[in-house]
């Protein structure tokens, strides 16, 4: 489980720093409003948070499971809304070419995320575990339990924040 765990997280942080700075930060200067943008950045430092908050924290495992089934919620409510609402306002907002340049950079951009959170340990994951890869085939594979807004400084800085917390946790933990 900690594996599947360890996985879920470089692919969220992964994810989330490569779409920011690509298709959060394309929304956000193409828009008269940006406001969605910013709420779809603020929902990945919710995300984040919450896997801090799973992250290195003994706890028992009932607790754990409920704290990660709100974690999994959280995400599976960000994929729908990226893919009724932010998909369809990129669409209307953004060339088919302007696309695919933005999927290209996106995929290199999540390259070096993925390295920057340890690239052996995500790839031998995500090979063994979740061949058709993927947030969601993780998600789909979860224990059920029972029973920060965005600055005007543009959707890269709620990135930079990450990163730096990130780093900040990991020299406290060495």
């Amino acid at each position: 489980m900690q594996g599947l765990f360890e996985v879920l997280c470089a692919e969220v942080e992964a994810h989330a720093g490569a779409e920011e700075q690509t298709l959060y930060a394309e929304l956000f200067a193409l828009s008269q409003d940006p406001a969605w943008v910013r709420h779809c950045v603020v929902e990945h430092d919710a995300t984040c948070e919450l896997i801090d908050g799973l992250s290195g924290v003994e706890m028992p495992r009932s607790v754990w499971l409920a704290k990660f089934d709100r974690l999994m919620d959280c995400l599976e409510r960000h994929l729908d809304e990226e893919e009724s609402v932010t998909f369809a306002i990129a669409r209307s907002a953004i060339s088919p070419d302007r696309a695919v340049e933005l999927g290209d950079g996106f995929e290199k951009l999540k390259g070096r995320e993925t390295a920057a959170w340890g690239k052996r340990l995500w790839q031998a994951h995500r090979t063994s575990v979740c061949p058709n890869g993927g947030l969601r085939a993780v998600a789909e594979s979860r224990p059920r339990a029972s029973g920060a807004a965005a600055t005007d400084g543009g959707v890269t800085a709620a990135s930079e924040r990450r990163k730096a917390h990130r780093g900040m946790a990991s020299r406290a933990k060495s």
